[in-house]
């Protein structure tokens, strides 16, 4: 048994060596993996710029190996710096150490991916990368990359493992510590690798450097071979044993090593679990009570914290006793672990009712050490007062020490003072301390008024939590001026509690203020803001609505201060009385000045009375003083300042909403009428939003009819954009059929506009149009400008056709307007071959919109011819527009017969010597498919669409495999595809690599067939061969094909088949 003792401290002592040997190695090989890493980009980046010069890549290839590249540094950079992080972390942070190895190794594997990526990507671009699939360089026979694959898979679970184990590394390395408990031979199978008797390396045949830490589940399974792997203070036979090795263990709790004291702590912890031993740990805790007081510090620590977990047990309460006064002691300990420590131990005791009449007699003696002169003492004595306040028993011994608790709130150390808060807001809690509290509050109001900011900042806070119980507020009274005189302090955190405890206090009626009114013109923005808001407060409080309501003149004054802070400040109090009736009469003289304000030079100040004035407009009793107002408003539209003009216009809108401001408003609609010409787009904007708010009341109406002439004139004004604003009005004006005949003679300006160099103008006039359209009364007229708008599709300055088509569209929308319309589809036709890709994406829209009215299918039947020329134009994305135009033509019946006609054209097209032609027409030619009726026509282009499979371009490859997919889905097409399979199996055997991925991926689309099986069955060995190709996609497509037949059991192949594979 003394070998087994000696085993423990011996498994225990050498962890942190074992460690750091370990870590060492770790470090050395992830610095060397690192530049490993770094010079694989640099390679990578060198065969690139050689693929790049030779012509090999294209512009897709390119910017996806740029990204590649930058995340591979980019991951790089962050693989070095984990590792750093790795080092700078102690092994006495055994967690974090074990989190930052991870990290490392984390950083690795998507260094290693990236890089992986590089160099498949290269190989991609590389001229050599088209030559057969089997060709096997020297030293690398067909299949190795599949090997090599395997191998990485293999790799990253091992690795995946490891990093599970990494998560209990620290039970782990205990269980280590401790491993003579856990078998009966002491066999620890950690130090039995240390020593050199196992390596999993050598055992499985490969080195690894991600092996670099023995997996806890190792461990495991050896401790699960046989019953000696459980522990033996779970066997009753192992007891007796164990009991005379109490003492060693005990021992260790003094060992110099802080590992062992820390191990031997939790063991004893779980033997104290056993009650057989229960007797024998008895004996013990007088020389753990004897360690409270060694002269080594971690042996005091650990001590204590032993003892604490021996209190979870009853059966060592008695005996524990006379420890409790060396726990009190330690809280003066010089070091702050230690005191820590002690002061968990204490907490913990305090939770047993049987330490309780012990714990009474260290009150006395806690209290003391509030007093002491160490700081930390001072602040875990606080501390341990506010613990026991949880406690009614030690309450009446607790009470002398209140006043040593308010004394620290003078405290020199913060964290003292802000200990000190928090125990009295404790104390506060608890009526039985009331009374022993109030005696202290004068001496918290003198605090109040000390030089010391954070002196006053705790006192203050003190105060608030005080204010919180009715029974203190007679006695905190004195003390309500000092508060007040705080809110103007220096330091900004004194000035927060200060108003905080204010807004507070407020809320107790029986608390009486002084005049704070003045505070509004200090000199400090934070107190004038404060005190704005304390009166805001006061305002919720019926008690002090007649003292404030005689502040309000002198309030009113303060809106005529030089001052512009103190302007803004009383207007915003003005405001905020507004909320209270009380108050209303006593305002009424201040809104002259309020008016007066919107004229002010400082804009934050104009903006504040603007608010103001629109809360006082939602109480009626200010109407008659705000109506004689009116004019003066008016007058500040034709401010020269634009900021004026424009909170007066804003100012209208809200009277606007007021039925007792209309009349009043109705003789000044001409002035905001003429705002909408201002130079300053603002206004203009506000002016013709305030007019359209006008319009929505009838009162205003006949006025505003009036103004509409002299809008269409503004309409033929290109400057500024004043037609457009003048358009945003007159679309408004359109919601009202009081307006429409005064409205009618505009309608040629908005179609002029529709020409303008502005694009926002040109928008504008084609929602405008669209809106009026809407309405029966303006058809005629809108007609009738039919003809100038097909004008304007020929137009081709400056996106004037797309507006033309736009509108166009929108017209399309009303059948009154189809038979004038008709003439104008040519020219959208036309507008396919623009060279502006907005136009055409307008032109296909518009004509898919006319296309739904059967008003219009005999005109665009005629153009259908014209749109397969369109196919073939030479601008590479005009085909793509043409075929979105056929898709949407062959949406209707009615156009199927011609588009029938047109499909041997299209076929043609599919062997055009232009690639954007042929991936056009393959496109097209797949859309057709979903049609049934032009099924009897297509049959003859399949032949073609299989020979496409072998372009040149990999868009029209990619294109044709949607159309091949798109045919296999109708039965109709199985006979003429399945004629085709022996040409797609000669594809398999194509030089490109490209060529066959393709014939792969039909191949596996087919095989979702079961007509197309038979004729797949001699593709089979080609598909096996396509399984070891040197590219990666081409593998995996073969794959899944392969799984696709293998689905079905006539053909289940011979395992030789997966021979080359293996």
């Amino acid at each position: 048994m003394a070998d087994l003792a000696v085993g423990l401290v011996g498994a225990a002592a050498t962890v942190g060596a074992a460690q750091l040997a370990t870590g060492s190695g770790f470090t050395g090989r992830h610095e060397s993996s690192h530049r490993e890493e770094r010079m694989d980009t640099r390679r990578s980046i060198v065969d690139f710029e050689s693929n790049r010069r030779s012509g090999d890549v294209t512009p897709d290839m390119e910017s996806e190996f740029l990204e590649t590249r930058d995340e591979a540094i980019e991951r790089a950079r962050k693989y070095h710096e984990s590792i750093e992080s790795y080092k700078e972390t102690s092994w006495f942070n055994l967690p974090n150490k074990v989190q930052k190895r991870k990290d490392v190794r984390k950083w690795k594997r998507l260094t290693r991916q990236s890089n992986h990526s590089l160099r498949t990507l290269n190989e991609l671009m590389s001229s050599g990368s088209d030559t057969s699939s089997i060709t096997a360089t020297s030293g690398s026979p067909p299949g190795s990359n599949l090997a090599d694959d395997q191998i990485q898979d293999w790799a990253h679970d091992v690795h995946e493992a490891e990093e599970v184990g990494d998560a209990d590394v620290v039970d782990g390395m205990r269980m280590d510590s401790f491993s003579t408990f856990g078998r009966s031979d002491g066999f620890s199978p950690n130090r039995y690798r240390s020593e050199g008797h196992y390596d999993r390396d050598s055992a499985t045949g490969l080195a690894s450097e991600e092996n670099d830490e023995v997996s806890v589940e190792d461990d495991e399974s050896d401790s699960n071979d046989s019953a000696d792997g459980r522990q033996l203070a779970d066997h009753p036979v192992s007891h007796d044993a164990l009991q005379p090795e109490m003492r060693r263990i005990i021992e260790m709790l003094r060992d110099s090593d802080r590992q062992v004291r820390k191990c031997a702590a939790a063991e004893f912890k779980k033997l104290a679990k056993h009650a057989v031993l229960h007797d024998a740990l008895k004996a013990e805790i007088p020389h753990i009570i004897e360690m409270i007081k060694d002269s080594d510090r971690d042996v005091r620590a650990c001590a204590a914290a032993t003892f604490g977990k021996l209190a979870d047990h009853a059966v060592f309460h008695d005996t524990m006793k006379p420890g409790i006064h060396h726990i009190i002691e330690m809280i003066k300990d010089s070091d702050w672990n230690v005191t820590d420590c002690a002061i968990t131990t204490f907490r913990k005791l305090t939770d047993h009712p049987v330490f309780h009449d012990a714990l009474k007699a260290e009150i006395p003696h806690i209290i003391e050490m509030i007093k002491n002169m160490n700081r930390n003492v001072r602040d875990f004595a606080t501390a341990t007062i506010g613990k026991l306040a949880d406690h009614a028993v030690f309450h009446d011994t607790m009470k002398p020490g209140i006043h040593h608790i308010i004394e620290m709130i003078k405290d020199s150390e913060w964290d003292v003072r802000d200990r000190a808060v928090t125990t009295f807001r404790m104390l506060t809690d608890h009526p039985v301390f009331h009374d022993a509290l109030k005696a202290e509050i004068p001496r918290i109001i003198e605090m109040i008024k000390d030089n010391n900011r954070d002196v006053r900042d705790c006192a203050a806070a003190t105060f608030r939590k005080l204010a919180e119980h009715a029974v203190f507020h007679d006695t905190m009274k004195p003390g309500i001026h000092h508060i007040i005189g705080m809110i103007k302090d220096s330091d900004w955190n004194v000035a927060d509690c200060a108003i905080t405890t204010f807004r507070m206090l407020t809320g107790h009626r029986k608390l009486k203020f002084p005049h704070i009114i003045e505070m509004i013109k200090d000199s400090y923005q934070d107190v004038r803001h404060w005190a704005a808001a304390t009166i805001e407060k006061l305002a919720e409080h019926s008690v002090f609505h007649d003292a404030l309501k005689a502040e309000i003149p002198h309030i009113i004054e303060m809106i005529k201060n030089k001052n512009r802070n103190v302007r803004d400040f009383a207007t915003a109090t003005i405001g905020k009385l507004a909320d209270h009736a009380v108050f209303h009469d006593t305002m009424k003289p201040g809104i002259h000045h309020i008016i007066e304000m919107i004229k002010d030079s400082e804009w934050d100040v104009r903006d504040r009375a603007v608010t103001t004035f629109r809360m006082l407009t939602d109480h009626p009793v200010f109407h008659d003083a705000l109506k004689a107002e009116i004019p003066h408003i008016i007058e500040m539209i034709k401010d020269s300042y634009r900021d004026v003009r424009h909170w007066a216009t804003a100012t209208i809108e809200k009277l606007a909403e007021h039925a007792v401001f209309h009349d009043a408003l109705k003789a000044e609609i001409s002035h905001i009428i003429e705002m909408i010409e201002d130079c300053d787009g603002d206004l203009r904007d506000c002016a013709a939003t305030t007019s359209r708010k006008l319009a929505e009341h009838a009162v205003f109406h006949d006025a505003l009819k009036t103004e509409i002439p002299y809008i269409i004139e503004m309409l033929k004004n290109r400057r500024d954009g004043v037609c457009k604003c003048a358009a945003a009005t007159f679309e408004k004006l359109a919601d009202h059929a009081v307006f429409h005949d005064a409205m009618k003679p505009g309608i040629p300006h908005i179609m002029g506009m529709i020409k303008d160099s502005d694009r926002n103008v040109r928008h504008c006039a084609a929602a405008t149009i669209g809106k009026l359209a809407e309405h029966a009364v303006f058809h005629d007229a809108l007609k009738a400008e039919i003809p100038y708008i097909i004008e304007m599709l020929k137009n081709r300055r400056d996106g004037v056709c797309k507006c033309a088509a736009a509108t166009f569209e929108k017209l399309a929308d009303h059948a009154v307007f189809h038979d004038a319309m008709k003439s104008g589809i040519p020219h959208i036709i036309k507008m396919i071959k623009n060279s502006d890709q907005d136009v055409r994406d307008c032109a296909t829209s518009t004509f898919g919109k006319l296309a739904d009215y059967s008003s219009f299918h005999d005109a665009l039947k005629a153009e259908i011819p014209h749109i397969i020329m369109v196919l073939k134009d030479s601008n590479w994305d005009v085909p793509d527009c043409a075929a979105a135009t056929f898709g949407k033509l062959a949406d209707h019946a009615v156009f199927h017969d011609a588009l029938k006609a047109e499909i041997p054209h299209i076929i043609g097209m599919i062997k055009d010597s232009d690639q954007d032609v042929r991936d056009c027409a393959a496109a097209t030619f797949g859309k057709l498919a979903d049609y049934s009726v032009f099924h009897d026509t297509m049959k003859p282009g399949i032949h073609h669409i299989i020979r496409m499979l072998k372009d040149s371009n990999w868009d029209v490859r990619n294109c044709v495999i949607i159309t091949f997919r798109k045919l296999t889905d109708h039965p109709i097409f199985h006979d003429a595809l399945k004629a085709e399979i022996p040409h797609i199996i000669e594809m398999l055997k194509h030089r490109s690599y490209r060529v066959r991925k393709c014939a792969v991926a039909t191949s596996t689309k087919l095989a979702e067939h079961a007509v197309f099986l038979d004729a797949l069955k001699a593709e089979i060995p080609h598909i096996i061969e396509m399984m070891k190709d040197s590219d990666q996609d081409v593998r995996d497509c073969a794959a899944a094909t392969y799984r696709k037949l293998a689905d079905h059991g006539r053909f289940a192949m011979k395992p030789r088949f997966f021979l080359g594979i293996a």
